[in-house]
């Protein structure tokens, strides 16, 4: 019986399971479509979670947070300033099993024509299957109430 190995060069950094933004190569070439990737992981159906990450960029230190279409599953809570560019958090609701995908702008509060498009995406896991599994920087803050729990008038059966 064979073993299989994996190896990597010695130059290569393997990257953690964290969230990171994948963006422009340069944060100093900012262009009018410039956008970054955000991958959260594998999150539980009817679960609420918190994402913090850091984005670099040249957009200045305010940013106008106000979202351009607002959205009922993602929702922006700060953007703290960094040497580089922001530590963003932002709050997602896991309201629909499969895929999710859910953009947000951050614009320069000095020149409303810099903007960058921040597309967040993740994968919902349906009720029961499977263990969710969250990138670092993320974190569950709240459950959606169950339809399965609800109350009801029904009394039972008469002895």
């Amino acid at each position: 019986m064979a073993v299989s190995r994996v190896r990597f060069a010695s130059d290569v950094e393997l990257e953690g399971n964290s969230v990171r933004a994948e963006g422009p190569e340069s944060s100093s070439v900012l262009t009018p479509t410039s956008d970054y990737h955000i991958n959260l992981g594998l999150l539980s159906f009817k679960h609420i979670y918190e994402a913090c990450f850091d984005i670099e960029h040249n957009l200045g230190v305010q940013l106008d947070l106000t979202q351009v279409i607002p959205s009922l599953y993602l929702t922006i809570l700060q953007a703290t300033p960094t040497t580089t560019g922001h530590n963003v958090c932002i709050k997602v609701k896991a309201s629909r099993d499969g895929p999710f995908k859910e953009y947000f702008v951050l614009r320069s509060s000095e020149d409303s024509k810099r903007t960058l498009k921040v597309m967040v995406t993740a994968k919902v896991l349906g009720k029961h299957k499977g263990t969710p599994l969250l990138k670092t920087g993320v974190r569950c803050i709240d459950t959606e109430p169950d339809d399965d729990d609800a109350t009801t008038d029904w009394q039972g059966f008469d002895d």
